[in-house]
């Protein structure tokens, strides 16, 4: 044997031990160091522990630890440095009024209204921001999604010059080019497959989306794998050598990769392919499952930030599952089993897609499957088709616009069921129980019982809440305010704007006993409509002098001295007592009443009506919590108010950085030192929970509420 021989026999024995029995154990590491940043990975750690239940190898283990550790570490020095004023980079996505910018290793979001390209370099000067987090209950994170993308910082508005076209992005230009002469909707579909990009109009976006099936609208492995799918069968008839091929293969994949800048399922498949093709020549042996492992680990250290992707965690979820899973599959029918497939898979990503759309389309488990059919076996093979074929595209855009009128009309039919959020406990739950069902046949019966069982709890689990809950919510230059008592007996919102909407849906609130809209003004109204005709709204309350504009509702008027008086709270209003002529001045004025709490709200009053007020109520006024006026402007908040109401605690509801300068500095210098302040752009959803006296004598269940609920909340005040 010769010394070249002899070392790719010692590397082949060495990379076999690493993986066999170790590698579930591996992955777990891999997963468990993910699940500190996104703790959907704990789905994986879960599962493999109980899959496989073998020694470690101590060694290996702790070298990928170190490697990944020291990942992490780099990519976190990259982060902590901060930007200069002025920045010089490529542009490399255009989106609507945003661009990306690469610079060196770091990437920036560019907000401007003016019009760049792909491969433009440009400089950049102004003043950069952090971008926000999550801001909202069960909401969206935007920072994670950004930092997913490798994005830090966002500069808003700067000066920008342009600089030419980085020569790199030629292969890109020129095929976007080449696209523009395919017809509209087949022109679409290719930017989207081959290069990444999204053009697809917002209705059918919203379509896509409502059915399920967004992810087929953009560069996915079904069409990657339909391209190299047909390519190895005009190499097989070629009769190419195998190392031709693989050569070739692994050539147009990175071409590939660099063309659409990166993106995560190219350079997963490239990775994927690589390593596959490094085990069949060294013949390593590896399985499904230690590529997977392999390309899971060299991803994370590649691009660390995949740990905060959702689709990173999904698409590894489902190839682990397929790994796992698809060779124990007793069906010898082919779309039979890969239609049981796909139901594994759904149900085993049920809970991250619930949480990102909150929405069960009633004919996913039918529509679905026959789309990615069609897809897998009909479009794919047409697009490839055209790209060497221009002339026969007329006739594929003739077959979109009927696809698309199809997935329209499909999507409008309305049969979704809105689902709340899981939280972290209900997840944990979800997925013990699927992995006994996944696992263990004699359990089967029990545990379809048990998973129903769970869904209907989440389904329900406003009812099972026995908290007070006020919420504050973070809905930028606007106001939005919901109070929910014990099982959600009854439920209160003052004002509508922002996601109001999505945020009840996700918390499981489908009933509005009262919406109290204080006056007109869009930045208190927007979403009242949405909620009127999205969920059940008992009565709406109004105040008798602005025209609202709503859709048919129980409409109430409202003015000073009524009352709203319910066996667990009141609402007294103190205004408007008269026509102020002035929408802000004919704001509602009321004072929220719970156990020991009171809350006063003040819409956007000036401090003429305020001084009305405190001469006519007095201390009745008094309030634990007060709701600022008018977001903090210098036209209300007056120093006979506080006084009055002796607030422990001070609300104001601003958006970040608004271009009327609220909340005022005169205000704000009031206000200083004397009241505890909370605002919503610099503490975003502020959080107030209660408990009623009888929950503290359940010890058990008492627990569940501290640790469980209340500890999730990173803001607010508890009373009680």
């Amino acid at each position: 044997m010769s010394n070249i021989s002899a070392k790719l026999h010692t590397i082949r024995s060495k990379i076999i031990s690493l993986s066999g029995k170790s590698y579930p154990y591996y992955f777990i590491i891999a997963a468990l160091i993910a699940a500190f940043y996104n703790h959907y990975f704990i789905i994986l750690v879960i599962f493999l522990i109980y899959k496989f239940k073998r020694k470690f190898h101590y060694k290996p283990l702790l070298i990928i630890i170190t490697i990944l550790i020291i990942s992490f570490l780099s990519n976190y020095f990259i982060k902590s440095i901060k930007p200069k004023e002025e920045v010089k980079g490529t542009v490399i996505e255009v989106n609507d009024y945003n661009l990306v910018v690469k610079s060196d290793v770091r990437k920036y979001l560019i907000k401007t209204k003016d019009s760049y390209e792909v491969g433009e370099i440009l400089i950049i000067k102004g003043k950069f921001i952090k971008p926000r987090g999550k801001r909202v209950p069960h909401g969206f994170n935007y920072k994670n999604y950004l930092v997913s993308e490798d994005i830090y910082y966002i500069f808003d508005k700067p000066e920008i010059k342009s600089k030419g076209i980085n020569f790199l992005y030629y292969p890109y230009i020129f095929l976007n080019k080449y696209l523009d002469i395919y017809p509209k909707h087949t022109k679409t579909y290719l930017k989207s497959f081959i290069l990444g990009i999204n053009e697809h109009n917002l209705d059918f976006k919203y379509a896509s989306r409502n059915l399920q099936i967004s992810y087929l609208l953009s560069l996915s492995g079904i069409f990657i794998y339909g391209l190299l799918g047909i390519i190895k069968k005009i190499f097989f008839y070629l009769d190419l050598e195998t190392n031709k091929q693989d050569i070739i293969i692994i050539l147009i994949l990175l071409l590939w990769t660099i063309i659409s800048g990166f993106k995560y399922v190219m350079l997963r498949i490239l990775i994927i392919t690589l390593i596959s093709t490094i085990s069949r020549r060294l013949d390593l042996k590896l399985t499904r499952l230690d590529i997977l492992f392999y390309a899971f680990i060299l991803l994370l250290i590649v691009k660390p930030n995949l740990v905060y992707s959702i689709g990173f965690t999904i698409s590894f979820i489902v190839l682990t599952l397929i790994s796992l899973i698809n060779f124990d599959l007793k069906i010898s029918n082919k779309i039979l089993k890969g239609y049981v497939l796909y139901l594994l898979i759904y149900v085993s990503i049920f809970p991250l897609i619930i949480n990102m759309y909150n929405n069960i389309y009633l004919l996913v488990f039918l529509i679905s499957p026959v789309i990615i059919l069609i897809y897998k076996k009909g479009i794919i093979y047409l697009f490839i088709g055209i790209l060497l074929m221009p002339f026969f595209s007329l006739l594929i855009e003739y077959y979109l616009i009927y696809f698309e009128s199809l997935i329209r009309l499909l999507s409008n039919l309305k049969l979704n069921i809105i689902m709340p959020s899981f939280n972290k406990l209900s997840l944990f739950l979800y997925y013990l129980i699927l992995i006994f069902y996944l696992t263990n046949k004699s359990w089967l019966n029990k545990n379809i019982i048990t998973y129903f069982m769970l869904l209907f709890l989440v389904f329900n689990k406003a009812y099972l809440n026995p908290t007070y809950r006020l919420i504050f919510l973070d809905v930028d230059q606007g106001d939005t305010t919901i109070f929910i008592t014990p099982f959600n007996e009854d439920v209160v919102v003052v004002d509508a704007y922002g996601d109001v909407v999505k945020v009840l849906h996700k918390m499981g609130v489908r009933k509005i006993d009262y919406l109290i809209l204080t006056h007109s003004d869009n930045d208190h109204i927007r979403e009242a409509n949405n909620l009127i005709r999205d969920l059940d709204v008992k009565n709406v309350l109004v105040n008798p002098y602005d025209e609202y504009n709503l859709v048919s509702c129980n409409e109430i008027s409202i003015t000073s001295n009524n009352i709203i008086l319910e066996s667990n709270f009141s609402i007294k209003f103190y205004s408007p007592n008269k026509n102020y002529y002035n929408s802000n001045d004919n704001s509602l004025a009321f004072k929220l009443e719970y156990l020991n709490n009171s809350a006063l709200f003040l819409g956007d009053v000036s401090k003429e009506v305020e001084i009305n007020l405190v001469k006519e109520y007095g201390s009745k006024l008094e309030s634990k919590i007060l709701k600022l006026a008018h977001h903090g402007s210098n036209t209300s908040t007056s120093t006979n108010l506080l006084d009055t109401v002796k607030p422990k605690d001070i609300i104001i509801s601003v958006g970040l950085n608004n271009i009327y300068g609220f909340p005022h500095n005169e205000v704000m210098e009031a206000l200083d030192r004397k009241y505890k302040v909370y605002r919503t752009d610099k503490d975003h959803t502020i959080t107030y929970i209660s408990l009623d006296k009888w929950t503290k004598t359940l010890k058990h269940y008492q627990n569940y509420i501290i640790y469980y609920i209340i500890l999730e909340k990173k803001k607010g005040r508890f009373y009680g």
